[in-house]
């Protein structure tokens, strides 16, 4: 943050992990993280098998169980929980435990953000993030400002 840039390219749940530990991750941030890991097509498998588990069609169980197979898992989920455990596994090994080699040393890097910069806490991760969302209102004023630049 010295130089003012901050990987923003990073997931929300690898930057609280790297600046507060692992702990801190929420599942949400987890699960919402991990379904930008993934293809679009695999994140649409997922959606049906949550919205819909009993309701599955042979092929969409076929599906899951080849997403689920990419990713090593070799017990077929019986429920809606237990499918749900079984994420949340996925989830934590692709985006905590295989690079965690990378994510410790950042975190030794980055050691002195959670001391300054106003990152105290994982929430100030997500606040952080939060403003990078774009919005129409801050659309419309880098727009304001291209215009008044032009008129110049």
């Amino acid at each position: 943050m010295d130089t003012g840039f901050f990987p923003v390219r990073l997931c929300k749940a690898f930057t609280s992990a790297v600046l507060f530990g692992v702990d801190s991750v929420t599942t949400e941030d987890l699960f919402n993280s991990f379904k930008r890991y993934i293809s679009v097509q695999e994140a649409d498998i997922l959606d049906v098998a949550f919205s819909s588990f009993h309701e599955l069609s042979t092929d969409q169980r076929d599906d899951l169980m080849d997403m689920l197979e990419g990713f090593e898992v070799r017990s077929v989920p019986k429920s809606k929980s237990h499918l749900n455990e079984v994420v949340k596994g996925i989830c934590h090994k692709e985006l905590n435990q295989k690079p965690k080699y990378i994510l410790d040393c950042l975190a030794y890097t980055c050691k002195d953000l959670t001391k300054k910069d106003g990152f105290k806490s994982a929430k100030d991760v997500e606040k952080f993030f939060d403003k990078l969302k774009p919005t129409p209102k801050k659309l419309f004023s880098c727009c304001n400002v291209v215009l008044k630049i032009n008129m110049k």
